[in-house]
């Protein structure tokens, strides 16, 4: 569904009463939005990210996308495959601190360039480790 498609209700009350919605309403304003992010984009002397585990509609990751940010917090390979899938020339930053031995190599192997904390080498060195003791016994 595009910004076009979506309906559009004069206040916040007709949106939840004409439709009486049974899943979440997404009340977005893409104007507000893109002048909130380029703000901050402007202020932030770093790299700003927005965390998919957050809010991973698709209506608001192109908003994000189209406000000028580069960058995802990503938790899972589900996620950095939807982002990838959805921008392949985002920066995903694989910064789970919980996740099982193997997601590291597997979102290495998905994004070559996936930004992956220290741990995931660690991680990695671990895995690797406990592949050739198995392969040894």
């Amino acid at each position: 569904m595009t910004p076009s498609d979506c309906p559009r209700f004069a206040s916040f009350e007709q949106a939840i009463a004409a439709p009486q919605p049974v899943e979440p309403v997404y009340c977005l304003h893409p104007e507000k939005f893109k002048t909130a992010v380029q703000r901050f984009l402007e202020e932030f002397p770093g790299d700003a990210m927005h965390a998919v585990k957050a809010n991973p509609a698709p209506q608001v990751l192109d908003l994000v996308w189209a406000s000028g940010i580069r960058h995802f917090d990503t938790a899972s390979l589900g996620e950095v495959t939807m982002i990838k899938t959805r921008f392949p020339a985002a920066n995903c930053h694989f910064m789970s601190p919980l996740r099982l031995p193997s997601h590291p190599i597997a979102a290495t192997a998905l994004v070559p360039r996936a930004a992956c904390a220290k741990v995931c080498a660690l991680a990695r060195w671990r895995y690797r480790l406990a592949q050739k003791r198995r392969d040894n016994q």
